[in-house]
């Protein structure tokens, strides 16, 4: 099989080459002032756009290494664009300048190894700087005007988000829909939500409702199957029945004569039984049942507590105040063991705390939320199927913002915190760092600096000489770009999340470490005419 070897300096010349257009292109979306990139697909109408990230996944060139190269730098545009939600458009400006920059030292002798020594070090100083830095959200219209920023100067998304994460709380979900209007709507409900509902249709006797509400039900969790009418199912039915109240089953899956028999006798209303099937499986499945069981305070029957189906009492079951239940999801809402829940809380927070993997931490988080009993569900409505894509977008890196906001702080905006930190970095690295290491360092000060410009440029100003002036500043004094006068970025609430300018600095110093010590590039010819074959 026929290959195509490139080495060193026509290997990553190759590689930046298409990275050098994509920054071009995303660098016109940064800012207030900015510009929109048009997007025109083949039998489609066509879109504006001005994220990053969008932007990205749309450009292919034939050159097939150079769309290597935006493959590459696509992977870090993506880590920023999955956890952060923003941030994606400077992340592609600094990663580029960082390579290019790079390349250059490396042609006049620098030594690579030394040079990522340096940007290493240079982003362990500009991570403790941003902690230093960084404020805790103190009002809502912080929240409003991050959130604001996040989605492209949407006024009305601002205010939506803050006024949601007010209500639920920085643990609640939120959660996206599209609706089936054209209007906007905010639904927001408390208690456990399972993403599970009826198991059959049939449980609905008013077909004009499309809930079922139980007040004060008594609450049966197993993890097993129910398969048995006369030996597992009727003792149950027997027993709560004598009690004249509701009876919800929570249950890993129950046979067709046991459901069966279930309708049935609810038709009839002999019994006031439900069932309701645990969603998830394995050991997820075993962690939302525990999850239930605390909220309700019911014992789970399971051959792990040595209980059968038979052996039930009525201490065993737990209570809730009212259960929502429709065709998708089950709402438990259990005012009366607040302060179990709360306590069971606070272990998950313990937890969430001692984790040590990302994948884990976002498991206990989701359990938090779910247990912790609000959520909000936002139902997108446009006129056109474009437009709701740009809302949706809007609204996800409005919400992503926040959230950042919430758990590392805010910084100063418009660019400035980085204009600070290269200040910061430089007097530093001076002092601390030698040779290559100084370059690397040197680097990273120099690309913290290109976003404003590029705000700057997009906004039609002259910059020079105003560049200097503001490097000279306080960190909350600070260049409005929008009006042209001096602000005090706190007070206009012109401010930005720590962590998401913290994932731009990780991401776009990772992906240019793998760039500046690659010496070698392979490429099989049969895939290049496989792609050209495929056009």
């Amino acid at each position: 099989m026929s290959t195509r070897i490139l080495y060193k300096k026509q290997a990553r010349d190759n590689l930046i080459s298409g990275i050098k257009t994509v920054a071009k292109v995303v660098s016109t979306t940064l800012g207030p002032l900015s510009h929109n990139v048009l997007l025109h697909k083949c039998f489609k109408t066509p879109q504006v756009i001005n994220h990053g990230f969008t932007i990205i996944n749309e450009i292919e060139f034939d050159n097939f290494v150079e769309n290597i190269g935006i493959k590459l730098i696509r992977q870090a545009v993506a880590q920023t664009n999955n956890i952060a939600g923003d941030g994606t458009t400077t992340t592609i400006i600094i990663a580029y300048n960082l390579i290019y920059r790079g390349m250059q030292c490396l042609m006049a002798g620098s030594n690579v190894t030394d040079i990522i020594k340096g940007i290493n070090m240079a982003i362990n100083f500009l991570n403790a700087q941003l902690i230093e830095y960084a404020q805790p959200i103190k009002n809502t219209i912080h929240l409003e005007k991050i959130a604001t920023l996040a989605s492209d100067g949407n006024s009305s998304i601002g205010t939506a988000v803050a006024d949601i994460v007010e209500q639920i709380g920085p643990e609640g979900t939120i959660s996206l829909e599209e609706s089936r209007t054209t209007a906007t709507t905010i639904e927001i409900t408390k208690g456990i939500k399972l993403n599970k509902g009826l198991v059959s249709p049939l449980f609905m006797k008013n077909t004009k409702t499309i809930k079922i509400i139980k007040n004060n039900p008594y609450i049966l969790i197993t993890n097993k199957k129910i398969n048995l009418v006369q030996e597992e199912l009727i003792p149950i039915l027997e027993l709560v029945s004598q009690t004249q109240r509701p009876l919800i089953i929570f249950a890993q899956d129950i046979s067709t004569e046991a459901l069966s028999t279930l309708v049935i006798n609810y038709l009839q209303n002999i019994t006031n039984a439900i069932v309701v099937k645990i969603p998830g499986f394995g050991s997820q499945r075993e962690l939302i049942t525990k999850d239930i069981s605390v909220a309700t305070n019911s014992k789970v029957i399971d051959n792990k507590n040595g209980l059968e189906l038979h052996q039930i009492q009525i201490s065993m079951l737990g209570e809730a105040d009212k259960v929502f239940i429709d065709a998708n999801s089950t709402i438990i809402i259990s005012n009366h063991q607040q302060r179990r829940i709360h306590k069971y809380c606070n272990q998950l927070r313990k937890q969430i705390n001692t984790s040590s993997t990302t994948y884990e931490k976002e498991s206990l988080k989701n359990r938090l939320a779910n247990i912790y009993g609000k959520t909000a569900i936002i139902k997108l409505g446009s006129v056109t199927r474009g437009n709701l894509q740009d809302l949706k977008l809007q609204f996800k890196k409005a919400l992503s913002s926040v959230q950042m906001s919430i758990e590392e702080g805010t910084v100063a905006g418009g660019g400035k915190t980085y204009l600070r930190l290269a200040s910061e970095l430089s007097s530093w690295a001076n002092t601390h760092l030698y040779k290559d290491q100084l370059t690397g360092a040197q680097l990273v000060k120099e690309c913290l600096m290109i976003p404003f410009h590029k705000i700057l440029q997009n906004a039609g100003g002259n910059y020079h000489n105003l560049l200097k002036t503001l490097e000279t500043n306080k960190v909350t004094t600070d260049y409005n770009i929008s009006n042209g006068q001096s602000v005090d970025l706190y007070k206009n609430e012109i401010i930005d999340s720590a962590k998401v300018l913290r994932l731009i600095l990780q991401n776009a110093t990772s992906i240019t470490k793998m760039f500046l010590k690659t010496e070698c590039l392979i490429v099989n010819k049969q895939s290049i005419k496989f792609l050209k074959s495929c056009k």
